[in-house]
């Protein structure tokens, strides 16, 4: 007759929030609910990186929902559960079109493309501010800026460039 030893599987959690792409994103895994001690954590951060180590910190290129995993192994040797959730990576590419030549005083029609919110400076020659298709009209040559931006405060920039011929 043989006595054996049944160890107990850790029960772990892990916590992270929403993000913009490009941008550092702090991941944490704690032990709840048991208090055998965690040897190592195991991270998969849903766009193809892996880590070992508790915190983690990792930057996402690209927007999009990315199913993050963890699990953790215990000081006894045995692994938990490994937990999944999702993280929304938000994020724009702004693009204020093409540079381009214009008439003096003749009206250029902009159109703004990669955010969900626009904002162009300067406002000098321009039919409105805040949408992604304003109306451009100068006499002298002129560099529009755009900031294309989420709801979460995730930018993106880019400029037209707009000349004047006589």
């Amino acid at each position: 007759f043989q006595s054996f030893v049944i160890k107990t599987k850790p029960v772990v959690a892990m916590n992270f929030k929403d993000a913009c792409k490009l941008s550092m994103v702090s991941f944490t895994a704690t032990e709840t609910g048991t208090n055998i001690g965690i040897n190592s954590w195991h991270w998969n951060f849903g766009d193809g990186n892996l880590f070992t180590g508790n915190p983690a910190l990792h930057i996402y290129n690209n927007s999009n929902n990315y199913t993050v995993k963890l699990f953790g192994i215990s000081t006894q040797g045995c692994s938990s559960d490994t937990l999944q959730a999702n993280i929304n990576i938000y994020g724009t590419n702004a693009f204020a079109g093409n540079d381009t030549l214009a008439a003096a005083n003749q009206p250029v029609q902009l159109n703004a493309s990669g955010g969900l919110s626009y904002e162009w400076l300067p406002l000098t020659g321009l039919s409105a501010a805040n949408i992604p298709n304003p109306v451009a009209t100068n006499a002298t040559d002129r560099s529009y800026f755009l900031r294309a931006f989420t709801p979460e405060g995730c930018e993106s920039f880019d400029t037209i460039n707009i000349k004047i011929y006589k």
